[in-house]
């Protein structure tokens, strides 16, 4: 399945994962500043 997934270019998978790249940053941001704060 890897091989399939990471070496075929689908433009439909490719559209669903730049959909979820906003919401990818903003919680990893949100964990960032989660980890910054604890470490204070």
């Amino acid at each position: 399945m890897r091989s399939l997934t990471s070496h075929t270019y689908d433009a439909f998978n490719a559209d669903a994962v730049a959909a979820i790249v906003p919401a990818f940053i903003e919680d990893a941001d949100f964990l960032y500043a989660a980890m910054q704060r604890r470490a204070s």
